[in-house]
């Protein structure tokens, strides 16, 4: 086992994600896919493998908490958290939504060299974007406010639906606006080698306007 993948598992066990051996060396290929392709084409903050290792535990740390079979990230940008999530459970479907075109180049190169059979890339802008069915569950790490994330996606939800989102401190102004969306759960997060309050919210598909 190479530092890295240590570093990961170690990571994964305080959050309570066990993974596989080749899930870690999954996870090590995509760090280090990244961390080259970062230095010629900026795909995120300039970034030390090791706060790479930080960032794809933050992901991870939603992992338990994804329902359903179909899973959409929304404003993937370079995979975080949608392609982290895919290698931790390779038999849910994600769908990556993306409309930087330099990104999304990316992640067809990503999905390719770890054979991500399980992932499928959306090349467009969310108010763009259509599904036949509605997803189990929404999520984004870093795409919009709560309220306008739960407004902008609520197109794409249906019965039983979860929105997961990722935010730091909360405040109660962040749920007061939001409609056709019940609170489910508010989980605070310890994340190795994250500094901060880190929560993961929970909503569940209503259907109905307050």
């Amino acid at each position: 086992m190479t530092a890295l993948e240590q570093s990961l598992q170690e990571g994964a066990q305080v959050l309570g994600v066990g993974l596989e051996p080749l899930q870690l060396q999954a996870l090590e290929g995509y760090i280090n896919l990244l961390f080259d392709w970062n230095k010629a084409m900026n795909l995120t903050a300039n970034l030390s493998k090791e706060q790479l290792v930080s960032h794809v535990l933050d992901c991870l740390s939603a992992a338990p908490y994804i329902e359903g079979g179909s899973v959409l990230d929304v404003g993937s940008g370079a995979g975080l958290p949608g392609i982290v999530l895919s290698i931790c459970a390779p038999r849910k479907h994600y769908v990556l939504l993306e409309a930087r075109e330099k990104r999304v180049v990316f992640l067809q190169h990503v999905i390719k060299k770890l054979s991500l059979d399980n992932v499928e890339l959306a090349h467009c802008r969310l108010e763009a974007y259509r599904t036949e069915a509605p997803f189990g569950t929404i999520l984004s790490r870093a795409f919009a406010p709560l309220d306008r994330f739960a407004s902008l996606v609520t197109p794409l939800a249906g019965s039983g639906t979860q929105l997961l989102g990722f935010l730091g401190k909360i405040t109660d102004q962040q749920h007061h606006a939001l409609k056709q969306w019940d609170l489910h759960k508010t989980v605070p997060l310890s994340i190795p080698g994250v500094q901060g309050e880190r929560h993961l919210v929970s909503l569940h598909y209503t259907g109905d306007i307050a």
